[in-house]
């Protein structure tokens, strides 16, 4: 009897010892996950300049790596971050890649940085030169069919779809071609139509590889004065590319943002 316990203690023990090993290898897979996310990121910021095959192979390796420790031990699976390369990047390019990790970062944090903030607004333009008439219009939904030059809610509808495809390059074009109310010389009345399809605009040139053109566009829309509440996804996409966390980030957006 007194046998029979001590084997079961060692097995208990070796099991224990197991579990806790299979979770503490979990857990640094985990971070050196993390910090090669961050590396890929920061090194697009700063050279302008997509990541190369290998990274991305490098992320896979760590993916495959953690689904492996997960099918060998269960409980370690409670540990394994978001696999983001396997459920939210669609890598149809690897200039797209480092754009589509900051946004499933965003979302994860809890901001969905590709959704402009209309909130169902109803936006005012005045038309006319000498007898002035105020105009309304909302915003419309995404469509396939190319728009007119000068249509601007045809061009928003038209750059939803394309961001929506993954035609990121398109959408950027076209919010940017949105955010011209041509019937009006002053555009709207409050500049949030404007500015939000800029910020969109901004994201998408971001998704498309392009920096330069990222840091472009919202330098326009924040050259704007816009009567209405701070945009949280601007935010971010400013602290992305400044690599300074903007003071009003909440705790979870800040520990989002790639970091050395």
């Amino acid at each position: 009897m007194k046998t029979k316990n001590t084997l079961f203690f060692f097995l208990f023990l070796f099991l224990t010892v197991r579990a806790f090993s299979d979770v503490s290898i979990m857990a640094e897979n985990a971070r050196d996950y993390r910090n090669a996310i961050d590396e890929l990121i920061l090194d697009f910021i700063q050279t302008e300049s997509p990541p190369n095959l290998d990274k991305a192979l490098r992320l896979q390796a760590y993916e495959n790596n953690m689904l492996s420790l997960a099918r060998l031990d269960p409980a370690s699976a409670r540990n394994m971050p978001n696999l983001l390369l396997a459920n939210e990047v669609r890598l149809r390019d690897l200039r797209n890649l480092p754009g589509e990790l900051i946004v499933a970062r965003a979302r994860e944090a809890g901001v969905r940085v590709l959704e402009p903030n209309f909130n169902g607004l109803e936006f005012r333009y005045k038309k006319g030169l000498i007898f002035k008439r105020e105009k309304t219009f909302r915003p419309s939904v995404m469509n396939t069919e190319y728009p007119r030059k000068g249509d601007w809610l045809g061009h928003y509808g038209y750059a939803l779809q394309a961001l929506r495809q993954g035609d990121y390059e398109e959408a950027a074009q076209h919010f940017e071609f949105a955010a011209v109310v041509s019937k009006s010389k002053s555009g709207t009345v409050r500049k949030v139509w404007e500015y939000e399809n800029l910020v969109s605009a901004a994201w998408a040139h971001l998704l498309n590889g392009s920096i330069r053109e990222s840091r472009r566009v919202l330098g326009k829309s924040n050259s704007l004065v816009v009567q209405g509440p701070p945009s949280q996804r601007a935010r971010y996409l400013e602290s992305v590319l400044t690599e300074r966390a903007h003071p009003s980030l909440d705790m979870a957006l800040r520990n989002s943002l790639a970091s050395r």
